[in-house]
């Protein structure tokens, strides 16, 4: 169970209690202050951009208060961090705690300074303390699913103060009413619940797709599609329902639909690829449906010492993926790859890639740290679950050379996040959804022009 230092931003207006703040917060070592913010825009930029675990927040800020801010947050499906809110006017305490109960820890009167270490070590006690009973309900869930092999057929959630059982199969469609808050549609009625579209894509099946911003279908009631207009059909009772398909989800969507000259192109495309690789009498090229590519590139490589720079890293990076039964594959200039799912097979073989993802993103975070270089390297990861032909050179000892979309779809994954994120295609993130935190960060386009939708893992 991760009990690691909660990453925490500081939000405060008045410059001298804000640097008090941090100096005296980064005396308590549960704490890793990440960024600090004066204004309402700063502080959303920074919270969506390092989903920090904590915010010590005034309720003023510039440009507005804490509440606009938690509210922006809210309506853009962005987690809200656990929060220790400080203000000087006691009558907002009721304001924060009716609307942000959940979110609120702690909250502290101005002026503080007084008995300020007493004031704090209670306000961290209660910050760990929700840590890790969120943790033991995640990990109390991971427990219910892992003793199952079945996928759950339903759930139940509420409305308008009742809780209702909600068969997956039974939804229609989902669309987004605003406020954080989701319209579940299905044959002759409609439920509007307290759960974002990003949080239902967690729970639901893999038959259902997101088709924009507003809108996730269930592919099984898909009736007909419009090309003209990008609009989809959807079977409903009493009468169909017709939704407009985002240019961004179009192509994506279209691959979650078994169409037929889709599976007789992909074969007679892998056969071109399969003769391209050739075989031989001591090499064998062969088609694998699913594994999972690891894609990782290194820059700001210093000029005097690349080389060496690159074979440590590289060094502990096949350490590392051997841990986790990983094939190297190449690596090229200063990228690397491997594979997961080929001599080994087994059900977390994608599982495998995001441990070892992970600790190679915490072994350069390490390293970084105790370097001296003025220059610190930066690395991007990309992860894709895919087919791949796959030419094995040898026997004792093997050597492999992959070809197949699947590679050049995690490179462009790989080169789309923040330096240091994890990324992974919604085809790995279905695949591991319930074992790690991921939160969606947006859309890229692959080599054949395809939009996919790209998660990013924290842990």
């Amino acid at each position: 169970m991760n009990t690691s230092k909660l990453r925490c931003v500081v939000l405060e207006d008045e410059d001298d209690i804000r640097f008090w703040l941090v100096k005296k917060l980064g005396e308590f070592s549960e704490l890793d202050i990440i960024g600090e913010a004066t204004n309402l825009d700063d502080a959303y930029r920074l919270i969506a951009t390092t989903k920090p675990d904590v915010a010590f927040m005034d309720v003023q800020l510039i440009g507005g208060d804490a509440f606009t801010l938690l509210s922006r947050l809210q309506n853009n499906g962005l987690p809200i961090p656990y929060i220790v809110m400080a203000t000087g006017y006691p009558e907002y305490v009721l304001t924060a705690l009716n609307d942000y109960r959940r979110y609120i820890v702690q909250y502290l009167t101005k002026p503080f300074i007084e008995n300020w270490e007493v004031k704090f070590r209670k306000a961290i006690d209660a910050l760990m303390a929700a840590k890790m009973k969120d943790l033991l309900e995640l990990d109390k869930e991971l427990r219910k699913i892992n003793t199952s092999s079945i996928e759950p057929s339903h759930t139940f959630l509420q409305s308008k103060g009742s809780l209702f059982r909600l068969d997956y199969e039974s939804i229609v469609y989902l669309e987004a009413a605003g406020g954080g808050e989701s319209i579940i549609v299905l044959d002759n009625s409609h439920h509007q619940v307290d759960l974002t579209l990003n949080r239902f894509m967690q729970l639901l099946p893999d038959n259902f797709y997101r088709i924009s911003k507003s809108n996730i279908v269930n592919t099984k009631r898909v009736f007909s599609i419009s090309r003209g207009d990008r609009t989809v059909t959807i079977l409903r009772e009493p009468k169909n329902k017709e939704l407009g398909i985002s240019d961004n989800y179009y192509n994506a969507f279209l691959k979650q639909l078994p169409m037929a000259k889709n599976k007789l192109s992909g074969k007679s495309s892998n056969h071109k690829v399969k003769q391209s690789l050739g075989e031989t009498k001591k090499s064998t090229a062969k088609e694998y449906e699913k594994v999972t590519v690891l894609y990782i590139n290194i820059s700001g490589f210093s000029k005097d010492n690349s080389t060496q720079e690159m074979d440590d890293c590289f060094n502990s990076f096949d350490q590392i993926i051997t841990d986790y039964d990983l094939e190297k594959i190449d690596y090229v200039d200063s990228s690397y790859v491997c594979v997961s799912g080929l001599t080994k097979p087994k059900k977390d073989y994608t599982k495998k890639v995001i441990q070892a993802a992970l600790e190679i993103k915490q072994l350069m975070i390490d390293r970084e740290a105790a370097s001296t270089n003025q220059s610190p390297l930066g690395i991007r990861i990309g992860v894709h679950t895919g087919a791949v032909l796959i030419k094995v050179e040898g026997n004792q000892k093997k050597s492999y050379e992959v070809r197949g979309a699947a590679i050049d779809t995690a490179k462009e994954i790989g080169k789309h996040g923040e330096i240091g994120d994890v990324n992974i295609s919604t085809t790995s993130w279905k695949l591991i959804r319930k074992e790690f935190n991921c939160r969606f960060s947006g859309s890229v386009k692959t080599k054949n022009k395809e939009e996919i939708e790209i998660y990013a893992v924290s842990s």
